[in-house]
């Protein structure tokens, strides 16, 4: 079962794991969420990282692992 920290940083998690963003982005746009004070997700949309229907589809594994209806490893397959 997953804890609350490994299901908060889903959405991190799942972009670095399937290979979306390299770590080095995942750290630019989770400065620039801080600093704008905008959801991670948007931050990554801001920048040109990843396309909408990418991210869209990202957004619903992170959804399943948030409700606990799938692990992070299951979301990434």
């Amino acid at each position: 079962m997953l804890d609350n920290k490994a299901t908060a940083d889903a959405l991190p998690t799942l972009l670095i794991g399937a290979s979306i963003i390299s770590q080095q982005k995942l750290v630019e746009a989770m400065n620039t969420a801080k600093n704008l004070n905008v959801p991670l997700a948007r931050a990554v949309l801001m920048l040109n990282l990843v396309g909408e229907s990418t991210l869209k589809i990202v957004l619903e594994a992170d959804e399943l692992v948030r409700s606990k209806a799938a692990t992070v490893d299951l979301a990434l397959k």
